[in-house]
């Protein structure tokens, strides 16, 4: 599934180790979401490794991840199998056994085009995934991501609404230039724009709620159309 011209194909195999200890508490205030809103069809847009499956909650019957990079999918692909979770029914993780019947299957696909009916899913979650993205893709993926599910779970990084928040706000751009150059020029781009909070506005989202996190430099939040 990878190939030569996959931008993340070098990094793949190193993602999980890296970020999962920064990331896993953020999937795991999604799936707190996902089973407070009752989703039982969840769409991971640019899914990465997919982990997201990992911390399904008992509601969810169907997980379907999608993203452009072949070389995340297949790592995520023995990542999950690994923690016992394969297409069809989904497992809980390695040791715990308990049956969530959910089934997970995994795409190839580019999030500005999805190969889904209208409202096919509950919710669609997108983690961290806008703001390394041309402006104009960025509201490409999100507007098809709103058509595609009937709510969206968003975690990305927020412009500082209260002065406890700026600390933390300045402290996401420490890992973000350690991305890289381009990386971080889209994030700067992203933040001058107004954050999340600015781009939900110009796709005329509502938002529904908000749960800060990294002590208020991002947030998980729900919106709707």
């Amino acid at each position: 599934m990878g190939g030569a011209d996959d931008p993340y194909a070098r990094m793949a195999r190193h993602y999980d180790r890296v970020l999962n200890p920064v990331l896993d508490p953020v999937r795991r205030r999604i799936a707190c979401v996902l089973e407070r809103l009752s989703c039982r069809r969840v769409l991971d847009v640019c899914c990465g490794t997919a982990r997201q499956a990992v911390f399904l909650p008992h509601g969810v019957h169907d997980y379907t991840g999608v993203d452009i990079s072949g070389a995340m999918l297949e790592q995520g692909m023995r990542a999950l199998c690994k923690a016992g979770i394969r297409n069809g029914p989904c497992r809980g993780a390695a040791g715990k056994g308990e049956d969530r019947g959910a089934a997970v299957t995994l795409l190839r696909a580019d999030g500005i085009l999805q190969p889904f009916a209208d409202n096919t899913f509950d919710a669609a979650v997108i983690a961290f995934a806008l703001h390394e993205k041309p402006p104009a893709e960025a509201a490409a993926v999100l507007a098809e991501s709103v058509r595609v599910a009937r709510q969206l779970i968003v975690a990305e990084y927020t412009m500082p609404e209260r002065v406890l928040e700026v600390p933390g706000a300045l402290l996401m751009h420490l890992p973000e230039r350690m991305a890289g150059r381009m990386h971080y020029r889209f994030f700067r781009s992203f933040m001058q724009a107004g954050g999340m909070q600015g781009l939900a506005h110009r796709q005329g989202l509502r938002e529904l709620e908000r749960h800060r996190l990294f002590y208020g430099g991002a947030a998980v939040t729900v919106y709707s159309a």
